[in-house]
This record gives structure tokens, C-alpha cells and sequence, in this order.
């Protein structure tokens, strides 16, 4: 662990940002009219003729966490001039960022597809399933902001292919979008949910009531394929097969797993080289023995936990973390007492284990200082709400057995979570260093990843952001997981389910 100052040399970025400058203000120009005119126009389409425009802003979102999209709040007032009430319109605006080899390289062909495809598709047919069982409380229109436009494929207005529009027209049955997926563009527009109290919450670790929302939310959302699956909806079965997969190993040159794993295990296992000493014996011959199997393969073990269950794949959101989600909270500032929860950003949707979204946020965002209380607790809880929801959509008393649910009981739940859980550890390896570094670590990580995130900077960063602080919580994730026996399954060569 050498000094690191990560500073972007001046003339490295001189260089190169005269060239990015350029490429990013054409495109941030074509994403202002695009939003100016044609966005504007559909939302006048839908308001009634007597509105008119009084003002408007449009700012666009710098940060640390859009490494792939181009994002802008565009806020706006009308004005009835038979009522002569005053409405103000606030909307959160998402396009794809980048030229195309960024976006080839990140696969954001694949990956804006399905968000579109999530919103566009998947989330309405959630809601007519909710529609069509009057008992159920769910609400699907509070999982998420409301989606006022949803668009993916040849968008007049924002490349230069002015063909009709494809919205989610995708088979699934490759690993990227059609043909000409160079002239494809990207547009999401969802309700600013700022201007209600929702915001981001802590960076990293979350507390119990937190924590509680996301799992209760994650619960709704998993329920609606198990009981989909119960009823035999052939419907669901076509949503399913529409999501384009997403694989960690691929036949294309560029690889954006590859770049970003493949330090963060030559730097785990760097670290436990460092300090196994300090180990308890029985895990540290279980670290070796992970190193001798996936040590030099991260993407083969990835691919492994893609292994579909007929019983228990869900369709997931995939990339289900604190970063990913809006909590409601009453002051203005602080994270004290959240009472509210939505959802956003389905650009990692993929189908499978639901420890995959469960594993993930619960490994990322629970403190170690509590997770032996919790863990069990959030699992509980997940599967109450889950098996509650399925019973509210499908008419069933609840907590009376139905033959239909018995697969589903928590014995077989947990016994699947086991073989899959390593997963969200997994994760921890590249993610829980880059949310554990400071702000001016991540801008470098965030450049280098957008510039060339195959350079020696990049994973040099990689290999070092957040420091011994950040290994310390690594280890400290693998060996709870490896006290659990979740690692059992990945130490087992083969299939998971064996």
C-alpha cells in the first residue's frame, strides 16, 4: 500500500479534456434541446390547452455516482388562465452518457435497454397484476418515482438516425441489443422526488430502520414473480424472456467486470497475504483454498451465482444498494427517522437468486457492529413480507399453509440464500472500497473509469482507495459469510446446487 496522492496531472488532463470537453457539450447540447422541445411538447400534449409556460430551468447533475448516465433536474411552471392557478413541475431526466466506445465498453447498450425495458415494461405489468387483487395493500406506484416517459432505441431529436422509436422491442436471446445499436439512445424521465422529502441516504452503513425499508420494498417487488409463477402467467414468462442477459464473461474484447474485478481480487488477497496470520486458522485454509480457485478467475465465480433455480429466480433489480435508493425523511437535513423508500435505477435488472439483491445491499450498507444482531432478523422480515405479499395477491389466508407455498417456506428460502449469499461478498471486493474512499479518491476513480478504465491508473486506484480501512471491512464481510457457510457452496467445484 504505497502513497497515492490522486491527483489528475494537469496536462493529462489538458490533453484529454479538450477532446471529452468537446464530446461532452455537443452531447449535453443535443440532451438541453432535446429536453427544451420535444419533452416539452409531450408534457403540454397531455396538460390541458389552457396552460401556459410561465418559467423553466434546466441544471444538469455533476457527482460522483453517475458514471453512466447524463443526468438533469428540469423544473418548470404553468399557469391555467381560466383558473389562473400556478402549478411547478419538477422532473428528473436520464439519458445515456458517453461516446459509443465508452458505452460498448460499460455496456450500456445492454444495460439502458433493460432500465428502459423495467420502467416501460415490467413495472406496469407489476401494477396490473396488483390491480386484479383487491385485497392486496401494495402500492407499485410507491416503489418508484412516476415514470412520465420511459424510451430506448432510435429517438428522433437525440442521434442522427431518425427512424420510429424502439421501446423495449428486444428478444433477449442475445447479449446486446440488435443491429445499428451505435445510433441507439437512452431517455428516462421520472418525477424529481426531491421536492417531497426524498433524498439519498448515508453513503455507506445504514441503521435498522433503514435497513427495514429496503428489505420490506425488495420483499414487494420479489413477490410479484413468485405469485405470477404460482398463477402460471404467460405473460410474466414473455417479460422474463425480454430481459436482455447480462453475463460477466463475454466474447467481446472489452470487458467492463473484467476491469474492475480483477484488481479488486489481486488486491484482497494482497491484503490477506498482509494479515492472515492474524486469521483464524479454519479461515484462513478457506481463503487459500478460494484463492487457489478463483483467485486469477473472479468472472468464472461471477458467472456461476447466475445460475437460474426454477423454484426461487426472481426477477431482480441488480443493482439494489443505498446509492439506488431514495429515503423519505422529514427535515431537510440528517438521516434520522426515514419513513418512506423508492427505488431507482434498473439498469443492472437481470433474473435470478434474490440473494443476489438481498446479499448485495445487506453485505454493502449493514455496519459490522451489528450485523450479527440483524442478519437473521432482515432475512426473517424479508421473508414474512414476501410470503404475506403473495398470499395479499393471490387470495390466500395468510399465515394458513397453501400447498402452492410450501417450496417457499423459510428452511428452503434460507437453504437457497446459503448457496448464493457469497455473492453480495463478492461485490464488497470492488464496490465497498469505492463508496469507503473520500471524495477525491472517487473523482479519480470516476475519471480514470470514464477516460480508460483498463489503465494501470485505474486499477492501481482500485487496489488502494479507502486503504486498510476499506480491506479491514472486506475481510471482515468474507469472514462473516464464511462463519455463515456461504462460502461452502463456491468451495464446492461444480454447481451450486450440489
Amino acid at each position: 500500500m504505497g502513497d497515492f496522492d490522486y491527483e489528475i496531472p494537469r496536462e493529462e488532463a489538458a490533453a484529454g479534456d479538450a477532446v471529452e470537453t468537446d464530446e461532452t457539450n455537443k452531447l449535453q447540447s443535443i440532451h438541453l434541446n432535446y429536453i427544451r422541445t420535444t419533452l416539452r411538447d409531450k408534457f403540454f400534449e397531455k396538460m390541458p390547452n389552457e396552460s401556459s409556460l410561465l418559467d423553466e430551468s434546466i441544471e444538469s447533475r455533476t457527482g460522483l455516482s453517475g458514471f453512466m448516465s447524463a443526468v438533469y433536474d428540469f423544473t418548470f411552471s404553468t399557469k391555467n388562465i381560466v383558473t389562473g392557478k400556478v402549478t411547478k413541475h419538477s422532473l428528473f431526466i436520464k439519458f445515456m452518457k458517453g461516446n459509443e466506445n465508452f458505452r460498448k465498453s460499460v455496456r450500456a447498450y445492454t444495460q439502458f435497454a433493460n432500465e428502459i425495458f423495467a420502467y416501460d415494461k415490467i413495472i406496469p405489468y407489476y401494477k396490473e397484476v396488483i390491480k386484479g387483487s383487491p385485497r392486496c395493500k401494495i402500492d407499485v406506484d410507491k416503489w418508484i418515482p412516476t415514470t412520465y416517459f420511459a424510451e430506448y432505441g432510435n429517438i428522433a431529436g437525440l442521434n442522427t438516425c431518425f427512424d420510429s422509436t424502439i421501446k423495449t422491442s428486444l428478444s433477449g436471446k442475445s447479449s446486446e441489443p440488435p443491429i445499428s445499436k451505435e445510433s441507439y439512445e437512452s431517455c428516462l424521465v421520472l418525477e424529481n422526488m426531491l421536492p417531497h422529502g426524498f433524498r439519498g441516504g448515508p453513503r455507506l452503513h445504514l441503521d435498522k430502520q433503514h435497513l427495514k425499508l429496503m428489505t420490506k420494498l425488495i420483499a414487494e417487488y420479489h413477490s410479484i414473480t413468485y405469485a405470477s409463477r404460482i398463477r402460471g402467467d404467460e405473460e410474466f414468462e414473455n417479460l422474463v424472456g425480454g430481459i436482455i442477459p447480462l453475463p460477466f464473461i463475454t466474447e467481446e474484447d472489452v470487458n467492463v467486470y473484467k476491469s474492475i474485478y480483477d484488481p479488486a481480487f489481486l488486491r484482497f488477497f494482497q491484503y490477506v497475504d498482509r494479515v492472515g496470520s492474524e486469521c483464524d486458522p479454519d479461515f484462513f485454509q478457506a481463503l487459500n483454498k478460494f484463492k487457489n480457485l478463483y483467485g486469477d478467475k473472479p468472472l468464472e465465480l461471477l458467472e456461476r451465482f447466475r445460475e437460474i433455480d426454477e423454484t426461487f429466480s426472481v426477477i431482480l433489480h441488480g443493482d439494489y444498494n443505498r446509492n439506488n435508493v431514495l429515503f423519505h425523511y422529514d427535515k431537510k437535513e440528517g438521516f434520522e427517522n426515514p419513513t418512506d423508500i423508492r427505488m431507482i435505477d434498473f439498469q443492472e435488472m437481470r433474473y435470478g437468486s434474490p440473494a443476489l439483491d438481498l446479499a448485495f445491499f445487506m453485505y454493502m450498507n449493514i455496519h459490522p457492529s451489528i450485523r450479527e444482531e440483524i442478519w437473521m432478523e432482515l432475512l426473517k422480515y424479508y421473508h414474512v413480507t414476501l410470503i404475506t405479499s403473495i398470499c395479499d395477491i393471490l387470495g390466500f389466508e395468510f399465515p394458513v399453509e397453501h400447498d402452492s407455498l410450501k417450496k417457499y417456506s423459510f428452511e428452503n428460502f434460507y437453504e437457497h440464500f446459503r448457496k448464493f449469499a457469497f455473492y453480495g461478498a463478492v461485490v464488497c471486493f470492488q464496490f465497498l472500497p469505492w463508496m469507503e474512499c473520500s471524495e477525491k479518491e472517487c473523482a479519480y476513480l470516476s475519471y480514470y473509469f470514464e477516460k480508460d478504465m483498463f489503465s494501470e491508473k485505474f486499477s492501481h486506484a482500485l487496489q488502494n482507495v479507502g486503504g486498510d480501512r476499506a480491506n479491514k471491512l472486506v475481510l471482515d464481510v468474507v469472514h462473516h459469510s464464511w462463519q455463515q457457510g456461504y462460502m461452502d457452496a463456491i468451495l464446492n467445484e461444480g454447481n451450486l446446487f450440489l
